[in-house]
């Protein structure tokens, strides 16, 4: 059996508008944009994603915010028909102390799986955690774990 490396190049990023409704309510809308390069040996799945979504963030306390969005991929794919897809992200954000938190998610979506010859969508549900601890008053570092099924 051979196994074929999957090498990714991935870029996430994108605007987020705010209001404030009450003091402990923000609305968000987002529109993130995700650009996603596979080389598998010469054969490419690469991807482009815009999420556009909607949500609220509810601090029930100065120290916990919990967020909710929900919204639509549009996926483009090269070589391949896009797809209209369903994007659900609740997660919550613990702040321990100046400039460092706690944030904890869960994201339900469909994704592709790791084969380089098919597009293979299915449901995923993945979950995540970020800590951001600050190294000094003016910088930040931060670590992710996301595992993932693909």
């Amino acid at each position: 059996m051979v196994l074929a490396a999957i090498v990714t190049n991935e870029w996430f990023g994108g605007p987020i508008i705010e209001l404030t409704l009450l003091p402990a309510t923000k609305v968000a809308a987002e529109d993130r944009f995700e650009d996603v390069a596979d080389d598998t040996g010469g054969a490419t799945e690469d991807k482009d994603s815009h999420f556009l979504l909607v949500g609220i963030d509810y601090a029930s306390d100065p120290k916990l915010t919990a967020s909710a969005r929900v919204g639509a991929e549009f996926r483009s794919r090269s070589g391949e028909a896009g797809a209209d897809l369903p994007y659900l992200e609740l997660s919550a954000q613990y702040d321990y102390g100046e400039n460092h938190f706690l944030s904890p998610g869960s994201v339900s979506t469909r994704e592709e799986t790791s084969n380089v010859a098919l597009y293979t969508d299915s449901q995923a549900h993945r979950v995540f955690a970020n800590v951001q601890p600050a190294l000094t008053p003016s910088r930040a570092g931060s670590v992710n774990f996301e595992p993932s099924t693909r």
